[in-house]
């Protein structure tokens, strides 16, 4: 079997805590998964085709909804697209954990309960005997905390410009809902506006607008109108 560890160590002083990735991502809406692995795993679902349906089938191992960050998070451990680092805090190292381990441990309570704490469970009967590293096992990194390289944590929460099709589905969602609620009224501009920049904060006011004056009904454009509710100007 091939080494489940990079026996080549880097400093702890690049490296960032997994727990507290997984706090900052939890919450997540899918868009945003989307945007931060789209620029790495598109390939990689290419020769992984059933990974949405891996993922899906592997939620039963999920206490909570709010995990599905953990699952998202291992899908890209096991792709490869992310990289997690497992570290000795005594000599302030770290050594990368390859995505083969996480395809070797599955989705299971270990992986999860790995990447939910930010810890290194295994189950030590079942592998301890696998030897990595020169002279040591994996065993040996049991109950250690894991990583993720400072860079890597940079480029998963860099926002990139949002794609015009993005903007418009948003848009048109927006409007779409809003008709179904209030069938007879218009929107306000503002209204349309605050509206977009919730559902994604990459809309700035000036693509709000420019989105108002693409799908907008020309009805709702006329001036003076108010939100429901509201009094008409004067």
């Amino acid at each position: 079997m091939p080494p489940l560890l990079n026996p080549r160590s880097v400093s702890l002083k690049d490296m960032v805590p997994l727990w507290e990735v997984v706090c900052a991502v939890r919450g997540w809406p899918e868009e945003r998964w989307h945007e931060a692995f789209s620029h790495s795993t598109a390939p990689l679902q290419a020769s992984d085709p059933d990974w949405a349906q891996t993922l899906s089938c592997q939620m039963r191992h999920l206490d909570r909804a709010d995990d599905l960050a953990v699952a998202r998070l291992w899908l890209a451990l096991r792709q490869g697209a992310l990289t997690a680092y497992v570290g000795d805090p005594r000599f302030g190292r770290a050594v990368a954990i390859r995505p083969l381990m996480w395809m070797f441990n599955a989705f299971g309570a270990e992986s999860a309960r790995s990447i939910g704490d930010g810890t290194m469970y295994m189950d030590l009967d079942r592998i301890s005997k696998l030897t990595d590293l020169t002279g040591r096992t994996i065993a040996d990194f049991a109950g250690h905390p894991i990583y993720i390289a400072k860079a890597a944590v940079r480029e998963l929460f860099a926002r990139r410009r949002i794609p015009e099709a993005t903007a418009d589905k948003i848009a048109k969602s927006v409007i779409g809902q809003f008709r179904a609620e209030f069938t007879r009224r218009r929107m306000a501009k503002d209204d349309f506006i605050r509206k977009v920049q919730a559902r994604d904060d990459r809309i700035f006011k000036a693509i709000a607008i420019r989105l108002w004056a693409k799908h907008a009904p020309e009805d709702w454009k006329r001036s003076g109108t108010k939100s429901p509710g509201s009094r008409k100007s004067r």
